[in-house]
């Protein structure tokens, strides 16, 4: 099969690895979870294929192929990632089961007699026969206090010249006031950011969401003056590009890594270190349960698919006292 090298593969494999082939099979798999009703968001699908082809990095690399694998070649890729007999926290190990869990709905995609058995699926049900059980970790969030505490340093523009230090100050107000998703914040265009009237003048929402399933998220008034400024800022400096919060002048789209330093940077204060912006994502989901705003509404904001996707936000909320 002639190969080719794309922006979703980068530098991960070699020219003698068929691209097309593993990208075919991802996408199989990605369109037939969406015919069962269940389709990914355009974040999930880059996290997703990240996870596919840094798992092929290594099946090829141990000189096989992705037909080619067993249980035991899964079982050393996993050791590989996370140390044999370390004890897993809980986000590391729900990361490994969602490996798992890709790599046996993977494998039961291919077709018939490619493969004898489904070598991630005997992985996943070994350790499920060992008793394991692996949980989504818990959401982590700002207290009140500590919420109060960051709106109050967040309330003024920091002083500075340099563009990036209002960008990032305006990430974080965004997050913290939208709930929007790490990988909406990254993916956010200027045209996603709406005006409308508002009670004190021109206000804004958003317009985020994948094509088909948009969905409109308001902005708090006490936010408003962080996206005016920067949206100021950024034409001033005659920043190119579609990006709202991009990495440089000339329009390249920042990365979740630089947006998870930007976030960490603000929440280490408040001794949430190793902690990116789904701290301020669960932070907007706790202070909206807690304000009673409707179920059905918080869920639309933040893009859940369902309502039971809120119960790991509800533990939050209880604890709360003061409605927003």
């Amino acid at each position: 099969m002639t190969t080719t090298r794309s922006h979703q593969q980068g530098d991960l494999l070699s020219p003698r690895i068929p691209f097309d082939d593993l990208e075919t099979r991802f996408l199989r798999w990605a369109e037939l979870k969406a015919s069962k009703g269940t389709p990914l968001s355009d974040g999930s699908l880059r996290v997703y294929r990240a996870y596919w082809y840094k798992f092929c990095r290594f099946v090829y690399g141990n000189s096989r192929a992705v037909t080619d694998v067993d249980a035991s070649l899964v079982s050393a890729f996993l050791e590989s990632v996370y140390q044999r007999g370390e004890t897993l926290k809980p986000r590391a190990a729900a990361t490994k089961r969602r490996y798992l869990q890709l790599l046996s709905e993977l494998y039961a995609t291919f077709p018939n007699g490619e493969m004898k058995t489904n070598p991630a699926l005997e992985v996943l049900d070994a350790e499920r026969r060992s008793g394991v059980e692996i949980k989504d970790p818990p959401a982590v969030a700002l207290t009140e206090s500590e919420e109060a505490m960051l709106r109050l340093a967040l309330s003024e523009a920091p002083e500075s010249t340099d563009w990036k230090d209002i960008r990032n100050w305006a990430i974080v107000v965004a997050v913290l006031a939208t709930g929007l998703r790490p990988s909406e914040i990254v993916g956010l265009e200027m045209g996603h950011v709406q005006k409308v009237k508002a009670p004190t003048g021109t206000g804004y929402e958003l317009h985020v969401g994948d094509p088909g399933d948009a969905r409109v998220v308001p902005i708090a008034a006490w936010a408003m003056p962080a996206f005016s400024l920067w949206m100021r800022v950024r034409t001033e400096m005659r920043i190119s590009g579609e990006a709202f919060f991009p990495a440089t002048r000339d329009g390249k789209p920042m990365s979740a890594q630089t947006l998870y330093f930007v976030v960490s940077r603000e929440l280490t204060a408040f001794g949430k270190k190793h902690r990116g912006a789904s701290v301020l994502r669960a932070t907007f989901a706790a202070r909206q349960l807690a304000a009673r705003k409707g179920a059905q509404v918080v869920q639309e904001w933040m893009g859940l698919k369902t309502e039971p996707a809120l119960d790991r936000y509800r533990k939050l909320a209880s604890r709360r006292t003061v409605p927003d």
